[in-house]
């Protein structure tokens, strides 16, 4: 399962680094510039939340135990908006 939110978010994040790349490579403007931020800021958002879901897949095979709900809330992957299965 965790995988798979993992391997959404790097086609997401490949998405968005293909939009940065266009947005600097034209004619810059502060729109650009804004919309390259927040692009930048979506990956770093991403890659955090990749980093916490590689660590409990981690402590999954360091247990042999499933991870609790709590678990995953107490790492702050609970209040993801992109996968609100999560919170179920």
């Amino acid at each position: 399962m965790l995988q798979g939110y993992i391997e959404q978010l790097g086609v997401q994040m490949e998405a968005a680094e293909a939009d940065m790349d266009k947005l600097t490579s034209g004619k810059r403007s502060k729109k650009n510039d804004a919309d390259a931020s927040r692009k930048q800021q979506a990956i770093s958002r991403h890659q955090w939340h990749v980093a916490k879901m590689e660590q409990m897949i981690r402590m999954m095979d360091n247990d042999g135990n499933e991870v609790d709900i709590d678990d995953v809330r107490c790492m702050g992957i609970g209040c993801c908006a992109e996968f609100p299965e999560l919170m179920k």
